[in-house]
């Protein structure tokens, strides 16, 4: 059964504020300049062909991933099928 936006949610966590996804969501808000207000957003910045990219870098950043390719190197051979 899909989730129809009016639906009312099935969980809210007692502290939202402090979970890491909404950690996240501020430091993209801060560094990119957005105003992603819930995780819907956040999660269709994440697919958009046009700012996708932009959010596996913020992953990477945000959890500290070191790696000799940048994030978009390595999501560009993914798409061509060279991984």
């Amino acid at each position: 059964m899909a989730l129809h936006q009016d639906d009312k949610p099935i969980f809210i966590p007692e502290s939202p504020d402090e979970k890491n996804v909404e950690r996240f969501r501020t430091a993209i808000n801060q560094k990119r300049g957005l105003n992603l207000t819930d995780y819907r957003q956040l999660q269709e910045y994440s697919v958009h062909p046009e700012t996708f990219q932009q959010f596996w870098q913020d992953v990477w950043d945000f959890v500290g991933i070191k790696a000799s390719r940048l994030s978009k190197d390595v999501i560009a051979r993914f798409s061509l099928g060279l991984y």
